[in-house]
């Protein structure tokens, strides 16, 4: 398990650690959650839990159009 405190960070350690699944924060520090999540998706197929404490619904539609994959 690997933790990182902002979007820059969890960049690093998720190139560094390679995990088989990220959880992760809408609003994260530096990066956010959107950002990184498009990032993790160009670089392989990693399962992702994005979480947020948002209650708007477009910021949950864009939860979901952005961790959807195509294939």
């Amino acid at each position: 398990m690997e933790c990182a405190g902002d979007g820059h960070a969890a960049v690093t350690a998720a190139r560094r650690f390679a995990p088989d699944l990220v959880i992760l924060d809408v609003m994260l520090p530096g990066r956010d959650g959107f950002e990184l999540c498009g990032l993790l998706r160009q670089g392989g197929a990693t399962p992702i839990i994005m979480l947020t404490a948002r209650s708007q619904k477009s910021d949950k539609l864009r939860d979901f159009s952005s961790a959807r994959t195509t294939t």
